[in-house]
Formats: C-alpha cells, structure tokens, sequence
C-alpha cells in the first residue's frame, strides 16, 4: 500500500503515477473487506484520498469521492475520514457541484453530489454530527435526495434529521408558545365533544 501512495503521490513517470492513482481507487471501491480495513487503518491513503478531493480535478475528484465513500461504510472509516480533514473537502467539493461550478458539468456535477452526500450521509452519525452541521453539509444532502436508490435517500434523509438544530444560530428545542398556559377548563368528555362536532 506504501508503495502504491508514493507512486502514486511522488512518482515522475506520469503514466505510472495515473496508474497507482487508479489502483488505489480500484482496491477502495473493489469491496473486499480486508483491502478496506487496510486502507482504514492507512491514514496516509486517507489523507491523500481528501487532498485529491481539494486539489484534483475532474475525474480524479470524483474518484477519490467514491473511495471515502466506499471507506466510509467500514466501522473506523467515518472518524479516520474526519480526522484526515474530509468533512470541510467533502462540503467544498459537493458545494460547489451543487451549485454548478464553473469545474463541474451537468452530469459530472450530479454524480458528483451523490457520491458526496453519501459520504457526510455516513459521517454525521454520532460523535462527528456537529462536524457535518457546523460545516454546512446540509445543502449537499438535500441535494442528495433528489437522486439516488431508496436506501440511500432515507440513509441521507436520517442524517438531515440528525442534524437538526446542530447549525448555527438555531434552537434544537423550537417551541412556538415557549410559556404555554394551562386551560382553566379543559373539556372533561372530549370524546362527546368530537362526536357531537361530527354529528
């Protein structure tokens, strides 16, 4: 794996560096369990994978996307993904996929803001969901249901539900009436009183 990054990251043979660049996306998105307890325990590969989706371009951010969201369906995978700095790289690349960057075409910019709001959908579990609401992820997953299998919608809709009241400025606890009075007269037979309306 060491090897594979430092080609990838250092090598001065374009063509081989491209290629390492795939394998290692390959091996993320292969789904074979113990590559991908490899590559989580790999914070280096991690790292590089979140400085592909800050500094890539095109293709290149895409897959490396779709490898933190591949890693982050492993147990460990969401908080190496947060500790390697992924949450703010990951809201900047779906952002501006959202709002149809100049970087971003049509169909790019599409896949690109499932295969991101995937990935926070999964990071903004507990203990990383201030990290996702704080840093303004919740445009990028209500993106996200607007495409997508069903799992994936509800996966993502559970996260928005995860985040209520972690953005800035808000209430977790909105209450309308925060002082409610207690009714002098409360109706002491409401049932009579539906069935009386209904007649």
């Amino acid at each position: 794996m060491a090897s594979l990054l430092q080609l990838a990251t250092f090598g001065n043979d374009e063509a081989r560096s491209l290629a390492a660049r795939s394998t290692l996306h390959r091996l993320a998105v292969g789904g074979d369990s113990s590559v991908l307890t490899a590559l989580v325990a790999s914070g280096e590969v991690i790292t590089w994978f979140v400085t592909c989706v800050i500094q890539g371009g095109g293709e290149s951010q895409l897959e490396a996307v779709t490898s933190l969201a591949a890693i982050s369906k492993q147990p460990e995978g969401p908080g190496a993904i947060v500790a390697a700095g992924g949450v703010p790289a990951l809201i900047a690349y779906g952002g501006k996929a959202v709002k149809g960057g100049a970087d971003a075409g049509a169909s790019v910019g599409s896949a690109s803001v499932q295969a991101v709001a995937g990935v926070l959908a999964r990071l903004t579990a507990p203990p990383h969901t201030e990290a996702v609401g704080d840093g303004g992820g919740v445009p990028v997953l209500v993106a996200g249901l607007c495409d997508g299998d069903v799992h994936e919608v509800l996966t993502r809709a559970a996260a928005l539900g995860l985040l209520v009241g972690t953005a800035p400025n808000s209430d977790p606890n909105p209450n309308p009436n925060p002082n409610p009075k207690p009714n002098p007269n409360p109706d002491p037979n409401p049932i009579t009183l539906t069935l009386t309306l209904t007649l």
